[in-house]
């Protein structure tokens, strides 16, 4: 699994080259920050030089140096080799033309997509967007897990038209918009189409299961469980370890998390649609369902449709989708859903702290397979992550119910 500032966070971040063991070569020289941050933030996320991620890496740390990428790229990547005759000048008019920081703007984006592609339904659109942050070789995080977790997620191809590869540029540099982070809005939606259980992890031997539905192992519960193991990794690995709200603030923040719960309110609000699948046209006629563009513009722009209504009411909606009673600006019974959760978490934070123990101690060794060596029911170490997630549930409660 990657870094989480790809996702998912939860699966969301690509490792950069250099921590991948993309080392330098001997004879190349070393460049300064200032000089290596205009060449990486100027290049395609595969045509970054190892050299310079290395030296960012050194300077600023993996998770900022992510976290900046994430906010600061804005030059769309050149046109590749595979397709032939894409004119730069027009992907670059068509990116800036449509890149926003605003949910309207985001909209008038994916409705400009919807009619660029009039081939693609509903259901399809939502895979391509989600496809344009995470789970694909060319997303912004391209952790290829994802197909586990979202294993009927249709495969949707990369664009080859200049206009079409605009837009997608535009929407891959306008993931938080209006403080919401809509790419984990989009992997919450894919993963209540079609919900699991569990999520198994294809690796090489035994698979690993996370004891987690692929609704939460997408959206919160990746979240928490990756700030619970990076909290316990960094005591182990990195010394001294922060507090417990700087992991959570870091690895589950405010945008994540406002992507994570729309996710579901979304769904509560489409039952008065037939569901998000009707909605969607899933299993209908070709051609039918709603745009993908007027769900969003409903749920967040239009508060007198069942989605804006939802939206409005979401984070007590959230709460009771959780199982809470709500009394006020309080969950009553939030002490009886903590420990349940936890549980659910920490065996995501198995996985994370399985994949920084890999990398501080054994290269090469995936993460689900050092999962599985580490970690027993009795052991201290599986303890301990149940523990702090336990602490991160909290947290995340009393974000709750300070929006309440």
């Amino acid at each position: 699994m990657e870094q989480h500032q790809d996702a998912k966070k939860r699966l969301k971040a690509t490792r950069p080259a250099a921590a991948a063991g993309l080392a330098p070569q001997a004879d190349e020289k070393s460049a300064s920050p200032a000089a290596a941050w205009q060449r990486v933030m100027g290049a395609a996320p595969s045509h970054a030089n190892p050299t310079d991620i290395l030296t960012l890496q050194r300077a600023v740390g993996n998770r900022t140096l992510q976290q900046w990428a994430t906010v600061q790229r804005n030059v769309p990547p050149p046109p590749t080799a595979e397709s032939p005759g894409v004119r730069s000048e027009e992907i670059a008019r068509q990116t800036a033309r449509y890149r926003t920081t605003t949910m309207a703007g985001y909209v008038r984006a994916v409705q400009a997509l919807e009619a660029a592609v009039p081939q693609y339904t509903p259901r399809q659109i939502l895979a391509a967007l989600r496809q344009i942050y995470y789970g694909r070789p060319w997303s912004e995080s391209p952790t290829e897990q994802w197909r586990d977790v979202l294993p009927q997620s249709p495969d949707m191809p990369f664009p080859r038209t200049a206009g079409v590869r605009g837009l997608f540029y535009a929407l891959q540099q306008s993931q938080v918009v209006d403080g919401t982070d809509v790419g984990h809005f989009l992997t919450g939606l894919e993963a209540l189409l079609n919900p699991t259980r569990q999520v198994e992890l294809e690796i090489p031997g035994p698979n690993f299961v996370v004891n987690m539905p692929n609704t939460e192992f997408a959206t919160w519960g990746g979240d928490l469980g990756s700030a619970a193991g990076q909290a316990v990794a960094d005591r182990d690995f990195h010394p001294p370890a922060r507090n417990d709200r700087h992991y959570f603030s870091e690895l589950a923040s405010d945008a994540d998390l406002k992507g994570n719960i729309d996710a579901f309110v979304a769904q509560s609000g489409a039952a008065a649609s037939g569901g998000l699948a009707a909605m969607l046209g899933q299993g209908g006629p070709p051609r039918s369902g709603t745009p993908v563009s007027e769900i969003f513009r409903q749920y967040y722009l239009t508060p007198d449709t069942a989605l804006g209504r939802a939206h409005a009411n979401r984070y007590r909606t959230f709460v009771g989708r959780l199982g809470g009673k709500v009394s006020g600006r309080t969950v009553t019974n939030r002490d009886q859903l903590i420990f349940p959760i936890a549980h659910r978490v920490s065996s995501f934070a198995q996985l994370w702290y399985a994949r920084e123990y890999r990398r501080a101690s054994v290269p090469g060794v995936g993460a689900a397979g050092a999962a599985r060596i580490l970690f027993s029911p009795s052991s201290d170490l599986t303890l301990r992550l149940l523990a702090k997630s336990v602490a991160m549930v909290g947290l995340f409660f009393d974000w709750l119910q300070a929006r309440l």
